[in-house]
């Protein structure tokens, strides 16, 4: 079980918010998930977070709960949420979000300071793991 919440910023505007399925999935990808099955939302995914998840490799199969009002939950699959859906695959992009854990994207590191070694090691492999198949511009922190 992975948890996400939403993380807004004062003064700026709501682009700049990570929404909670943003970080959930986040979560799942630090603790080197493969895919998603089931997603709690307290309200129907935004339509930005909808289309992020489109990016997911489980897309097609995670269940989306929706907590109703009663506090029980009504299911919602892609079709529902996204009917005529753009993605990666209308791209010509084969690679999924969560696809695999193992991108190698063959980063390395420049001579370090000692002290910062342990720290820059972990930084490129955040990097090596990234998913930005478009943009093909991948980074990590740590």
């Amino acid at each position: 079980i992975y948890f996400g919440v939403n993380v807004e910023f004062l003064g700026h505007p709501l682009s700049s918010t990570v929404h909670a399925e943003q970080f959930v999935v986040a979560n799942a990808a630090l603790h080197q998930e493969l895919g998603l099955t089931d997603l709690v939302v307290n309200a129907p995914p935004c339509g930005h977070c909808r289309q992020f998840m489109n990016e997911l490799n489980s897309f097609d199969s995670l269940k989306i709960h929706v907590i109703k009002e009663d506090l029980s939950l009504r299911t919602v699959s892609k079709a529902t949420l996204l009917p005529d859906d753009f993605g990666p695959h209308h791209l010509g992009q084969e690679e999924r979000l969560l696809q695999t854990q193992q991108q190698g994207h063959g980063l390395q590191l420049p001579q370090q300071i000692e002290h910062l070694q342990d720290i820059g090691r972990e930084a490129l492999k955040a990097a090596n793991q990234a998913y930005a198949p478009y943009s093909k511009c991948p980074a990590g922190v740590a």
